[in-house]
C-alpha cells in the first residue's frame, strides 16, 4: 500500500503541491531555518540557493533517479544519501520511485529529511550508503576531489554514485556580467565532461549511464540564461 501511494508522487502536480506544503509546514510554522557556512564552497553558495528554496519544479534529477530505480539490486530500504538538494524536492521524487530510506546533506535545511553540514566533511560513518547522488552539487566546491573522497567514504564497497552537473561554456567574467555575481571563483577548471567526473573516482567498477552533454547548451551572453542547459550526467558503480 504505502508503495502505491508513493507512486503518486511521480506526477508533478502532486509532488509539488506536496513539496510545497511540507516547505510551509516546516518553514514558515515550525520555522525550521538552518544554515551554515563551508570554507570549501564558493561564497555565494547559500545565497545561491537560498533564492530557490520554494522551486519544486525542476525535473533534471530524474535523469539521474530514473537510471538509478532501474538497477534491480537496490531495494526499497536501500539507504540513499542526496548531497545539495536544496529542499525536499529530490527526497519526495526518490519517494515516488519507491525508495524510502533517504537522507539529505547541506549547508541549508528545514527538514527533518535534510541533514545540515558540509559535504566535503560528512557527519556520516564509513561504508553505509548503497547510493549518494550528487545533482548540480559539484559546481559549488572549491575541491572537488575532497568531495569525491568524502562521497567514496561513506558509500559502501559496490555502491552507485549518480554526479549531474551543469554544461557551462561561461568565462569568470561572463558569468559576473550575466549573473551579477560569480557562482565560481577565478581560475576555477570547471568539470564539463563524463570523464572529468569519472576521474575524480579511483575505482569504478561498471559505468550504468553516462550522457556527456551532447547538445552543448550553456548559458551565454547572447541568449542570458536559458531554460534547458546541457547536462553531464555519470551513474556508476564503485569499488573500496
Amino acid at each position: 500500500m504505502k508503495k502505491h501511494i508513493a507512486q503518486l508522487l511521480k506526477v508533478d502536480a502532486i509532488r509539488i503541491l506536496v513539496g510545497k506544503l511540507r516547505l510551509f509546514y516546516y518553514l514558515r510554522i515550525r520555522r525550521n531555518l538552518k544554515t551554515i557556512n563551508s570554507e570549501q564552497s564558493f561564497e555565494v553558495t547559500i545565497m545561491h540557493n537560498l533564492k530557490t528554496l520554494k522551486v519544486f519544479g525542476m525535473n533534471r534529477m530524474e535523469r539521474i533517479i530514473s537510471p538509478i530505480s532501474a538497477i534491480e539490486s537496490l531495494k526499497p530500504e536501500s539507504k540513499i544519501l542526496v548531497i545539495g538538494p536544496r529542499n525536499e524536492g529530490d527526497i519526495i521524487r526518490l519517494w515516488g520511485h519507491g525508495f524510502f530510506n533517504v537522507t539529505g546533506l547541506d549547508l541549508i535545511t528545514y527538514s527533518p529529511h535534510i541533514k545540515i553540514g558540509d559535504m566535503h566533511e560528512m557527519p556520516f560513518e564509513d561504508n553505509i550508503f548503497d547510493v549518494v547522488i550528487c545533482g548540480w552539487t559539484l559546481a559549488y566546491s572549491k575541491t572537488p576531489q575532497k568531495l569525491a573522497d568524502e562521497m567514496t567514504r561513506v558509500s559502501k564497497s559496490g555502491a552507485i554514485i549518480g554526479i549531474g552537473q551543469e554544461y557551462s561554456s561561461l568565462t569568470h567574467e561572463e558569468s559576473i556580467e550575466l549573473l551579477g555575481y560569480n557562482i565560481v571563483d577565478e581560475g576555477t577548471i570547471r568539470l564539463n565532461t563524463v570523464d572529468d567526473l569519472k576521474k575524480l573516482f579511483k575505482k569504478i567498477r561498471t559505468t550504468i549511464f553516462s550522457h556527456d552533454a551532447p547538445d552543448k547548451r550553456s548559458h551565454n551572453l547572447k541568449d542570458g540564461l536559458i531554460n534547458n542547459p546541457s547536462s553531464v550526467i555519470a551513474v556508476f558503480q564503485i569499488d573500496k
